[in-house]
């Protein structure tokens, strides 16, 4: 139990947080800013083994060594960039994976606790409040997720077990798969049908799931076939893709989704004006088609509207290139797969709206190609490429997102985002766009949080 000037807080046996006394600054955490003269718990659902208080903000540490802040932030105090919070938002700890939506982004602690900052007018950051942060702040409800993908202004996060998915943000056209065409902030609502799920993907109005069968299901909008049940109706709840196919992963483009089979051959399924399907033609498709060539690949990712995936013999990329994200060294667009330039050997890729990065393990170094009007390429230029160039810095990352910004985990748990920031999407504390990696807000690890 630890009192501040004019509240206090406690933790419980049982890992519960309690404060009472003045709310009016959000001390207490409890999601609003009333005051209350009986213990009244904090919200979020997080398991503390301590909690500190100041003047006007409280931080606790979580039984997983994350610590979480909220309060009145006034020269930093909560850690979070904002003036105000009204319930715990993520402040430190370390980072296990990253997913970049539109304009915001979120981030999956060690732990398996959800982190969000951007733009949040939709409720795509599930912190209980439809308003942009420029730092971390937590998803309510408590969850401890495996993995989180973020699509233009919706997310998902994925349960380990019973391998459940939950959306939350914008549920215009269905895509949240809650069986309703409602958003929701917070907290986020489960996927309907009772699969269970071991990979999650989002799309701009369509979400994706792998089942551990190896079906994939999607939910949301289907104008373009982008769902794969050999229709064009959207819907509100998970439909199994058509074709009787065993896949390995899943992606999903703005329009139109990608999987992996168990043999390694890429199918793709839903809008495909520019070759993002990369069958060798132009036309659209609700039922998957194979992509040409016949290449075998171990890893695929979608951008906005173009692909890129890896194999023994490299890696390819097809759809759009107007911006030079094929990585083929050429500004046009391509209807099958194309060679990447340079012969390197990626271990993971991430496709973004207008451009692509990619992780090499030797030597460990992030490269990336396409469009870079707001510093996505990272490579301290503002200028687009065509084939793979180097991100400045010397950073190691084990982990990539990508929209019109980038951002990356190191082998050390911290995060690093670069690119367009006008929504605060970088997690910086301002909204100006970046053309390096600078460290997100938050990004180290304490023992104890530290006292006004």
């Amino acid at each position: 139990i630890e009192a501040g000037s004019n509240h206090t807080c406690a933790t419980t046996t049982a890992g519960a947080g309690l404060c009472w006394g003045r709310g009016y600054d959000g001390a207490l955490g409890s999601g609003n800013f009333s005051s209350f003269n009986i213990p009244t718990a904090v919200s979020g659902g997080l398991t503390f083994a301590q909690i500190t208080t100041g003047d006007a903000h409280s931080c606790g540490r979580t039984t997983s060594g994350d610590v979480y802040c909220w309060g009145r932030n006034q020269r930093g105090a909560v850690g979070t960039g904002g003036q105000l919070t009204f319930q715990p938002a993520f402040a430190l700890g370390g980072a296990a994976s990253v997913t970049a939506g539109e304009r915001h982004t979120c981030v999956l602690s060690s732990g398996g606790s959800a982190s969000c900052f951007g733009q949040g007018g939709n409720g795509q950051l599930g912190q209980g409040v439809y308003q942009n942060e420029l730092s971390p702040v937590a998803v309510s409800g408590g969850f401890t997720f495996v993995s989180l993908e973020a699509g233009a202004y919706h997310t998902c996060g994925l349960e380990a077990s019973p391998g459940d998915i939950y959306c939350w943000g914008d549920g215009g056209s269905g895509k949240l798969g809650n069986g309703s065409f409602g958003g929701t902030n917070a907290p986020a609502t489960k996927v309907t049908g009772g699969h269970s799920f071991v990979e999650v993907t989002a799309g701009r109005d369509h979400s994706c799931g792998l089942t551990d069968a190896g079906d994939v299901y999607c939910w949301g909008s289907n104008g373009e076939g982008q769902l794969g049940d050999n229709s064009t109706t959207q819907s509100e709840n998970p439909v199994l893709v058509s074709g009787g196919n065993t896949y390995t992963t899943v992606t999903a483009g703005d329009y139109f989704t990608c999987a992996l089979t168990d043999t390694g051959l890429a199918h793709c399924w839903g809008q495909n004006s520019e070759g993002t399907l990369g069958d060798a033609t132009n036309d659209n498709s609700s039922d998957p088609v194979a992509v040409a060539g016949g290449v075998a690949f171990t890893q695929i990712g979608a951008g906005r509207y173009h692909v890129c995936a890896i194999g023994a013999m490299g890696a390819f990329c097809w759809g759009r290139g107007y911006n030079g994200q094929l990585g083929n060294n050429q500004f046009n667009s391509s209807n099958i797969p194309q060679a990447v330039a340079g012969g390197f050997t990626f271990t993971s890729l991430v496709g973004g709206s207008r451009h692509t990065c990619a992780i090499r393990s030797n030597p460990p170094e992030t490269m990336c190609w396409g469009e870079n009007d707001v510093g996505q390429l990272g490579d301290d230029m503002f200028d687009r490429r065509g084939v793979p160039t180097t991100v400045s810095g010397g950073h190691s990352f084990t982990d990539l997102d990508a929209w019109d910004h980038t951002c990356g985990v190191r082998t050390d748990g911290s995060l690093y985002c670069w690119g367009n920031n006008d929504q605060g999407q970088l997690g910086l504390g301002f909204t100006s766009r970046v053309g390096t990696p600078e460290k997100v807000i938050g990004g180290l690890v304490f023992m104890t949080p530290p006292r006004q």
